[in-house]
């Protein structure tokens, strides 16, 4: 996958999960974990399998729609901030490759 592409599709996941930070409705939660399931899922769909894989994973099942994690707002909290530095993360780690690769 294009490393411009894959950054784009990151960063709506951590805008996503900055944005829960704000005072929204319950539906919004809802519908973050589905567009996080869904943009994980085609990320991992279009990429070649790496060890880099683990940090969508984790992120996406602890957000998975279908069986949710329940905890307090506190926590989620937590969860947020986490779940966005790790796929900064990622991001970072998927462009230094491809420019290393390309090199």
């Amino acid at each position: 996958m294009n490393p411009k592409l894959l950054a784009h599709k990151i960063s709506i996941i951590i805008l996503l999960l900055v944005a829960a930070f704000a005072t929204v409705p319950y539906g919004y939660y809802t519908i973050m974990r589905w567009a996080i399931l869904v943009i994980t899922l085609y990320i991992l769909f279009n990429t070649k399998p790496s060890s880099s894989w683990i940090i969508p994973i984790v992120v996406a099942a602890a957000f998975n729609p279908i069986i949710p994690l329940k905890n307090s707002a506190s926590t989620w909290v937590i969860y947020d901030l986490v779940g966005a530095a790790l796929y900064s993360i990622w991001v970072l780690k998927s462009v230094l490759q491809s420019n290393k690769s390309s090199s």
